[in-house]
């Protein structure tokens, strides 16, 4: 369902996949309507089965920007990222969760600056976090050591999300860009580690120019977050696909394949295979497994 016609040429698409979202959709558009730099379109990739997102976009069926798509079956995450990625047009990609928007009226003409003209692929920025039902915000970013150590061996990021969510990244657009279907609790770290390693041209600024909410029902998160037999499998074919050359950065990367084990307490190996991975389950991760099976005979 087309309601508006999008621009020629934009600079930048701003890819928003969403389902069934509220009053914190209609905040985000606005605040994308109002940024200072405009040359942009906004692609809505709708997975909901009511019309609670179509009626939002009546608000802004003037604005020849803005252009929304109803999903005929539900695509799910990310599939829902990839649908709003092949509509784009523009040159560089923002992907924007329905629920997180600008912190300020200036945010995407900052983050463009980070561009730097073309001399970076992929920026991205400090994170307002927001939990509303606590009452509570905190900001996350990283240092320059942090940041060097992802340009040189962007794998390392199994250990740890040091970027944070896609909401507050920007990057060029490129041929086959998608992200991995068979991820969802990993699939930004993933599609990180893998867009890097390819362009090492990095760039990021500590400032909260994105605020992310983390009391949404709707989130992919607080749907995988306990998901045992999907952590299992993404976190090792995750590192199957990423696997370091370095050993420093293996080091981390064996580091989250033990703490996923721990926090699992996984006692047999063939829990990992069960999760449907078919790769190989690397040597100190069956010792790990061992001792859980030899620590769990002493707990009461």
């Amino acid at each position: 369902m087309l309601l508006n016609t999008i621009s020629e040429n934009p600079f930048i698409s701003i890819c928003i996949p969403t389902y069934e979202s509220n009053e914190i959709l209609l905040i985000g558009l606005k605040q994308i309507q109002a940024q200072t730099f405009s040359n942009f379109e906004v692609i809505i990739s709708d997975d909901s089965k009511t019309d609670r997102v179509k009626s939002i976009m009546k608000e802004f069926c003037e604005d020849k920007r803005f252009y929304y798509h109803e999903n005929e079956v539900s695509l799910g995450s990310p599939e829902n990222w990839n649908k709003a990625i092949a509509l784009s047009r523009g040159k560089y990609i923002k992907i924007m969760h329905h629920d997180d928007y600008f912190t300020s009226l200036d945010s995407l003409e900052k983050m463009v600056k980070l561009l730097n003209n073309g001399v970076f692929d992929f920026v991205f920025c400090g994170t307002l976090v927001r939990n509303s039902a606590a009452g509570k915000e905190w900001t996350v970013y990283i240092t320059k050591f942090i940041a060097s150590l992802i340009r040189r061996w962007p794998e390392i990021m199994l250990f740890g999300n040091f970027i944070g969510a896609p909401s507050v990244v920007l990057f060029k657009k490129t041929e086959n860009l998608q992200f991995d279907a068979k991820t969802k609790w990993l699939v930004d770290l993933d599609f990180y580690i893998s867009y890097i390693k390819k362009s090492k041209k990095i760039n990021y600024t500590k400032e909260t120019l994105v605020c992310i909410t983390t009391d949404e029902a709707t989130t992919v998160t607080s749907h995988v977050r306990n998901d045992k037999k999907l952590q299992l499998f993404e976190y090792f074919y995750v590192y199957s696909r990423h696997k370091s050359k370095n050993y420093f950065a293996r080091f981390f990367q064996l580091r989250a394949l033990d703490k996923i084990l721990c926090k699992f307490n996984v006692l047999d190996a063939r829990e990992i295979v069960e999760s449907n991975f078919q790769g190989s389950i690397p040597l100190i991760s069956r010792l790990r497994i061992s001792l859980n099976r030899f620590l769990a005979r002493f707990k009461v």
